[in-house]
């Protein structure tokens, strides 16, 4: 994971601290979507493109498409 993703998903805003997230429940998070998507993939490569839902900037969870 790159120091940028971490820092926009993992690390928590206040929104994500509103709604009660830790930083090891959110990385946990991630690192079981990315294995699903890894389980899934039908392509060798450098990068892996996955979906997730993650509080940034409100509450409410935004639906998010990043490398990690």
């Amino acid at each position: 994971m790159t120091a940028t993703a971490f820092s926009q998903y993992v690390e928590l805003t206040p929104a994500a601290v509103k709604a009660s997230n830790d930083m090891k429940g959110r990385w946990w998070d991630i690192l079981t979507m990315w294995k699903d998507a890894v389980r899934k993939s039908k392509v060798d490569g450098a990068e892996l493109l996955f979906r997730f839902l993650c509080v940034v900037d409100r509450q409410k969870p935004t639906l998010r498409a990043s490398p990690v």
